[in-house]
């Protein structure tokens, strides 16, 4: 029972990890675009 909380809790931070590195990359994607002559 406790294991299968915490396996659940670290799901839930690598999801969140997974999705602000995403929005990471579309940033750095776009800097890139917008700084192209």
């Amino acid at each position: 029972m406790l294991y299968s909380k915490y396996q659940q809790e670290v799901e839930k931070k690598q999801e969140e990890s997974a999705e602000r590195l995403r929005l990471e990359m579309q940033k750095l994607q776009q800097e890139r675009e917008k700084s192209k002559p």
